[in-house]
């Protein structure tokens, strides 16, 4: 055998091994993942949410999301018997460099099309960010969601250029990047750019969002619970709050490890290491599990019975809010939160408001969601 060959084989006996603790990994994350959109679509399809529009949209793009993932571990595994078939098993008695190449050539296709495909996929995964943030009512100023919103359109824009890159003009891609030519390089970092982006504004309004609840939640009375060790126990809602918080931290992380990757010395320092280039092959491989697994939670959460907040009860008085003394006046009742029903974070300030106006919350209606003040449960 040559030094040539030797080389070969070399290379092709790394691709298989690393190939296959991806697959493995990958695989591992996908169960998780079903797992979690297998609670997604039992909330959605609850009979109180079966013939909600927006319940409808969530499940379709949960469901997306979940065949895309999948889609992209099968390509992945494909790829693995591919090269090991196209080399080590057909046509044994030619060239291990040219049947090497051929099979790279093969390899190549599908990697571009998952390219395409995750872009798609963030697409959606962004959607179901922006429109959580849009129902948590993070701000009153409505112009700040254009904000992520004209994120979300350039990304939509650089996916359609890196389909257009996939179906003509690319030539190399090494650990799931372009590296050639430099005109779809820089679209594949932009996909990556965008969705980044939206997380950090997303996150960050959320983050507001919790911030103003515990300020809320403090100016009309209410007092976290002490144990008798001196534990804070907060509200429910506010732990889901913080979940919210945090994970979103971790999902902007996750594209910004993408976005550092595809620099030149970070991109060849990897590739010339083979733990580190294992490392990353490993999480290339799960991204579509983790671009996905975010959103799904996020809509879990955001739909779960026992998540959030509990609503007021809607047989109490007309609860009036004093602007003057930002204190609750005398003949309303503090609201109790505990947790129980579903997404009372998105409603909170609503129902602050309605208190601050005198409304009575049975007349409070957001969106699908509506205060039954006769069983005192919501309706959506």
């Amino acid at each position: 055998m040559t030094p040539d060959e030797s080389s070969v084989v070399h290379s092709i006996g790394q691709d298989l091994v690393q190939g296959f603790v991806a697959i493995a990994h990958e695989t591992l994350w996908l169960g998780i993942y079903g797992t979690v959109v297998v609670q997604a679509c039992l909330v959605l399809l609850s009979k109180k949410r079966r013939g909600v529009r927006g319940s409808q949209v969530n499940l379709a793009a949960v469901i997306a999301m979940f065949a895309i993932a999948t889609v992209q571990w099968a390509l992945d595994l494909a790829g693995f018997i591919i090269e090991g078939k196209m080399t080590l098993i057909e046509n044994p008695d030619a060239d291990i460099g040219v049947k090497y190449g051929d099979a790279s050539g093969v390899i190549f296709k599908i990697v571009a099309a998952q390219a395409a495909i995750y872009g798609y996929m963030a697409l959606l995964g962004d959607a179901i960010i922006i429109h959580r943030a849009w129902k948590l009512k993070a701000t009153h100023h409505v112009w700040i969601f254009a904000v992520p919103c004209l994120l979300w359109l350039g990304s939509v824009v650089a996916t359609l250029l890196l389909t257009y890159c996939v179906a003509t003009i690319g030539s190399d891609i090494v650990l799931g990047n372009f590296t050639h030519p430099a005109f779809c390089r820089n679209v594949q970092l932009v996909t990556y750019v965008m969705p980044c982006a939206t997380t950090a504004v997303a996150t960050a309004l959320i983050g507001a969002m919790a911030l103003k609840f515990a300020r809320t939640r403090k100016s009309i009375g209410h007092v976290d619970r002490v144990s008798s060790v001196g534990t804070v126990h907060k509200s429910p809602a506010w732990y889901v709050l913080l979940l919210l918080v945090e994970s979103g931290v971790l999902y902007f992380l996750f594209f910004l490890i993408q976005v550092i990757e595809v620099a030149p010395v970070v991109h060849n320092w990897l590739a010339a290491n083979a733990g580190l280039s294992l490392a990353f092959k490993m999480f290339v491989y799960a991204s579509s599990v983790f671009i996905g697994i975010y959103p799904t939670i996020l809509i879990v959460l955001a739909h779960s019975r026992y998540a959030v907040l509990d609503q007021v009860a809607a047989k109490t008085s007309s609860s009036a809010y004093s602007y003057d003394t930002a204190r609750p006046v005398q003949h309303s009742i503090a609201p109790h939160f505990s947790a129980g029903t579903v997404q009372d974070i998105s409603t909170f300030h609503v129902q602050v408001r309605g208190r601050e106006e005198g409304i009575e919350l049975a007349d409070v209606v957001r969106g699908d969601e509506k205060t039954d003040a006769k069983n005192g449960h919501r309706e959506y």
